[in-house]
C-alpha cells in the first residue's frame, strides 16, 4: 500500500499567504483580504497569520491594519539564490540584456507545476500587465510557450496536451 501524505491546512495556507505577498510586492493587504483570495474564514487565516507574524515572514502595520512581507522572507530568498546560481545569473543577464536590446525582459523557472518569475529588467512601466518578480502563473498553454520549447519531448507533449481535447494538431 503507497503512503499519501495528508495535506496540512495551516502549511498550505501559510504558503498561499506568502505567495500571494510575493507577487503583491509594496502593497499591504487585510486580514479579510487575504482571508478572501484564500477562500478561508477570516478566524483562520488570524491564526496564520499570526504565526507568519511572530516568525518574521510578515509584518503588520498597525495603523493601517494590513499585512506585507517580513524580513524573514528575505533570509529565505538569498538563501535559494546561494542554492540556485544559475538564477542569480540569470538575474544579471536579464539586466545586461534589456540594457542592450531597449526592451523588457522577464525571467522565470518552472517550479511546481507554476512558472515563477524571479527577475524584471528594463522599463516596467511600459509592461503594465505583465507578471511581477514572485508572480506564479499556471504552466499550461499559452503561457509559458518559450519555456516549454526547452522541455525534453514528452514533458513538452503533456505541456500541449493541457490546451484541453477540443485542441487539434494545428493548434499545437
Amino acid at each position: 500500500m503507497r503512503y499519501v501524505a495528508r495535506r496540512a491546512l495551516s502549511a498550505a495556507r501559510s504558503l498561499q499567504v506568502l505567495n500571494f505577498l510575493a507577487s503583491h510586492a509594496g502593497e499591504g493587504y487585510t486580514l479579510s483580504e487575504l482571508a478572501e483570495n484564500a477562500q478561508v474564514n477570516v478566524a483562520s487565516m488570524h491564526a496564520v497569520l499570526a504565526v507568519l507574524t511572530q516568525s518574521g515572514f510578515v509584518i503588520r502595520d498597525p495603523r493601517r491594519k494590513s499585512y506585507r512581507l517580513g524580513l524573514s522572507a528575505i533570509g529565505v530568498g538569498l538563501a535559494a539564490l546561494d542554492d540556485h546560481p544559475l538564477v542569480k545569473q540569470g538575474r544579471g543577464v536579464v539586466d545586461d540584456l534589456a540594457g542592450r536590446l531597449e526592451r523588457e525582459c522577464l525571467l522565470s523557472v518552472i517550479t511546481g507545476g507554476e512558472l515563477l518569475t524571479v527577475a524584471e529588467a528594463g522599463r516596467a512601466e511600459r509592461l503594465y500587465l505583465r507578471p511581477r518578480v514572485g508572480q506564479r502563473l499556471p504552466f499550461m498553454p499559452p503561457l509559458a510557450i518559450l519555456a516549454a520549447d526547452y522541455l525534453p519531448e514528452p514533458e513538452r507533449e503533456a505541456w500541449l496536451s493541457r490546451m484541453g481535447p477540443d485542441a487539434g494538431e494545428a493548434d499545437k
